[in-house]
């Protein structure tokens, strides 16, 4: 089946959210739709990653023959997964390595598991099961978080210090725990991701219906709208939270991911500002990777010894760009956000030559 070009634009977009998050200037001056929630709540910052996984379940129902060929799925689907959990290690430990503490989850790591499942129930199982076993994850997720015991927390079940999922995290993880009391691409938390693909895979079987292009947009909004409601309805009693991927947050940001990919459905065709939003999204994983070697190799320790603007040394290449070329001449918190936006055009102005080159790892 030919690409999708809307949903590379879908993709392009939750992808540029990331680079947007994740690349300030300065962690100290970022504007709150930028920043995540501190911990129950969303900000515009916690739908981004959420609609890459529902991206990323739209694309396995859009690869359908492929995943079908007479060339073991399998070992195409496992393949995939082995890649994309390779680079996510791979980024972890980058530029200094140290296997004691090298952390195995993360963002990749989460896109591979949820990759994974997903792509394997579609190959084996049709939509109701596939919807029975997205809700299934919600609701026994919820079961566990609320219900199985956290040592030594007594009545505190859903703290940043006292909660199952942390718990897991700690017992299994340990020193290699991203925050120390959780990890927020943790073990326990990636079964209700698993749940976000499938609303993905979902929502892209939908679109593939024999109805008509309205009737298949209206529906995605009616999905969209009923997961929002679902999502706050159910906040009262498990709260929206990001670190712990709660099943009211899972509900919340797939009906807000139906919304988004319902317009970039209902415009088909890909006007010429949106060309590079589409390059991007058909190199999502190559643009990820890129953007987090260069950040890391930008605020690398050792790696640069460069002046503050105030003279101080100690600067690294980053903070050197950001105090000469955004700091100087604007407040702290505009400066940092168009550092994000230099980086993110440089990083985009990168993928249509992979475009052309068709050098890209497709999901």
């Amino acid at each position: 089946m030919p690409r999708q070009a809307w949903l590379d634009v879908f993709r392009g977009l939750a992808v540029v959210g990331m680079f947007l998050v994740n690349y300030p200037g300065s962690w100290s001056h970022v504007y709150w739709p930028l920043v995540h929630a501190g911990w129950h709540g969303a900000t515009p910052a916690d739908f981004v990653f959420p609609a890459f996984l529902f991206a990323v379940g739209v694309s396995i129902s859009y690869s359908a023959l492929s995943l079908h060929l007479p060339r073991t799925p399998y070992c195409r689907i496992f393949r995939r997964t082995l890649v994309i959990f390779a680079l996510g290690l791979a980024l972890a430990g980058f530029p200094n390595y140290d296997l004691a503490t090298l952390r195995v989850t993360g963002v990749l790591q989460r896109v591979a598991i949820c990759y994974l499942i997903a792509a394997v129930l579609f190959l084996n199982t049709g939509r109701r099961t596939q919807a029975a076993v997205a809700v299934a994850l919600l609701v026994g997720y919820h079961a566990l978080m609320m219900h199985a015991a956290a040592p030594s927390c007594g009545d505190a079940w859903l703290t940043r210090e006292c909660n199952f999922a942390g718990h897991v995290d700690r017992l299994v993880l340990g020193a290699r725990a991203a925050a120390g009391s959780h990890d927020p691409e943790g073990l326990l938390s990636t079964l209700p991701a698993i749940a976000t693909t499938m609303f993905g895979l979902l929502a892209g079987q939908l679109l593939q219906s024999k109805r008509a292009d309205r009737q298949r947009t209206a529906f995605l909004v009616a999905a969209g709208v009923c997961g929002i409601v679902a999502g706050l309805a159910w906040h009262s009693w498990f709260p929206i939270n990001k670190s712990l991927w709660t099943s009211s947050y899972v509900l919340l940001t797939a009906g807000v991911s139906c919304l988004l990919m319902a317009l970039c459905y209902a415009v088909k065709r890909v006007a010429w500002w949106a060309t590079p939003l589409q390059g991007l999204g058909v190199n999502a994983l190559a643009a990820y990777v890129v953007a987090e070697l260069a950040s890391r190799i930008l605020v690398a320790d050792g790696w640069w010894h460069l002046p503050h603007r105030d003279g101080r040394p100690g600067a690294n290449l980053q903070t050197f760009l950001y105090e000469r070329l955004f700091s100087s001449w604007v407040d702290p918190y505009t400066a940092s956000l168009l550092y994000a936006v230099a980086y993110s055009i440089i990083l985009v102005a990168l993928m249509p030559s992979l475009l052309r080159l068709k050098r890209y790892i497709r999901l």
